[in-house]
């Protein structure tokens, strides 16, 4: 079983997903089933549930970044705050980081470039896409499933309510919906 302390905080200046060495542990990269993780494997269908929350992920960042200016990706409210241009950065960078991971069972610390705020865009998106194909390849541990939808993933979903947030300071409200009525489909990203 993998043995993970969920309440672990990192050390000053560290920013990983905990101890490397016992994520490696919880993670199939090779899609090889290791036999001591046999007891701790429920049924999983190829991370379906994590695979739904990329989906849902692209459907909010669409809905957040509707109808904006060509100026929105510099907007900032405040002189320690960032733009929405930055946050996408950052929002790639933790889905890169996450993926990166998953596939080689290595933590990334490169920060990645700036690009303009359509750039961004397109290079978030083939990043969720590239994502939900590491998802639904590497079946993962039910434990470290727990950790990424905890921690990159969730907190992607509150920089996608910044970006939100931001939207309608800069004078375009987002639409209201209910959002668990939203066709939600993994593995179909625009």
């Amino acid at each position: 079983m993998c043995e993970i302390n969920l309440r672990r905080r990192p050390t000053a200046g560290s920013r990983s997903f905990g101890t490397i060495p016992a994520l490696r542990q919880c993670v199939n990269v090779s899609g090889k089933h290791k036999e001591r993780h046999r007891h701790n494997k429920r049924k999983n269908m190829t991370n379906e549930l994590l695979r739904h929350a990329v989906a849902t992920i692209d459907y909010r960042f669409q809905k957040s970044i509707a109808n904006s200016n060509e100026t929105f990706g510099g907007f900032k409210i405040g002189k320690d705050t960032r733009t929405p241009t930055e946050i996408v950065n950052h929002m790639f960078d933790l889905l890169r980081k996450t993926k990166i991971f998953i596939t080689e069972g290595r933590f990334d610390n490169i920060a990645p470039t700036r690009l303009d705020f359509n750039s961004e865009i397109e290079r978030f998106h083939l990043e969720l896409s590239n994502l939900d194909n590491a998802f639904s390849k590497n079946e993962l541990d039910i434990t470290y499933s727990k950790r990424l939808l905890q921690g990159p993933l969730s907190d992607v979903m509150c920089h996608i309510g910044q970006i939100s947030m931001l939207s309608g300071l800069n004078g375009n409200r987002i639409q209201a919906e209910d959002y668990s009525s939203a066709i939600i489909s993994p593995g179909n990203f625009n």
